[in-house]
């Protein structure tokens, strides 16, 4: 029986790192009429959409509300930027107290600034919902 050594020290490709593709970061207004509201910054890359980004900021017009659960909600507006076409949208979204996390109900995606190693921006899912 031979073993080739030739290949004994190269990393295949098994243990490298997957590379970033999403992140998030939610911030407290610190001056201005907005103070003690969230501003929020994401990102997201995929080789369908390319790089998508989005600012987000609450206002003094941010609704809030509370479920029967008596989890609390606002409104949040954000800026979706599509890299690849130069496409902008305004869209309205949900920020949940209690989890810090942002909903995007008209994309289908969440923002989750919680999330490790810095923030995940992408499709709703069961494990994030």
């Amino acid at each position: 029986m031979s073993y080739n050594n030739n290949n004994y020290n190269q990393n295949s490709g098994y243990n490298q790192n997957k590379k970033k593709r999403s992140g998030a970061k939610l911030s407290p207004i610190k001056i201005g009429k907005g103070r003690g509201m969230w501003s929020v910054h994401a990102w997201n890359y995929s080789k369908e959409r390319g790089l998508v980004t989005v600012k987000g900021f609450q206002n003094t017009r941010s609704t809030k509300y509370s479920n029967d659960q008596g989890e609390q909600s606002s409104s949040i507006m954000l800026e979706i930027f599509y890299h690849r076409t130069g496409q902008r949208l305004l869209n309205l979204g949900w920020i949940k107290e209690n989890t810090g996390k942002i909903y995007v109900d008209k994309l289908g995606m969440v923002i989750s600034t919680k999330a490790p190693n810095g923030g995940y921006f992408g499709k709703i899912n069961s494990k994030n919902r």
